[in-house]
């Protein structure tokens, strides 16, 4: 949502940014508007910055490869939960979907 929001990039850059289809950079977006209702950084509980090299990775879906970046930066599952606005419990099975398929240790 920054990037379309905040920096006003079309999907398309995005998804050229993101190494992603520009209908799955559209379709992340709306269910974040959906979720959210408003502007991003109002519910935002932390603002952590995530580079876009972070997210690039083909092998991993946007939350993971969200949160195995925020896991390999030292932030504890609380942390991130917190930063994502997600339950603990949904950081830590993704964690683990991470570990059986080798990408995180």
């Amino acid at each position: 949502m920054f990037l379309k929001e905040e920096k006003k990039l079309s999907f398309s850059t995005i998804a050229e940014l993101l190494n992603r289809d520009p209908r799955t950079v559209w379709n992340i977006y709306q269910n974040a508007c959906n979720k959210l209702g408003t502007n991003f950084y109002v519910h935002a509980k932390r603002n952590i910055p995530i580079p876009l090299s972070a997210l690039c990775n083909r092998k991993l879906g946007m939350m993971e490869a969200a949160v195995f970046y925020l896991k390999k930066n030292g932030l504890r599952n609380k942390e991130i939960a917190n930063a994502l606005d997600r339950a603990e419990r949904t950081i830590s099975s993704l964690l683990v979907r991470l570990r059986k398929r080798g990408d995180i240790k």
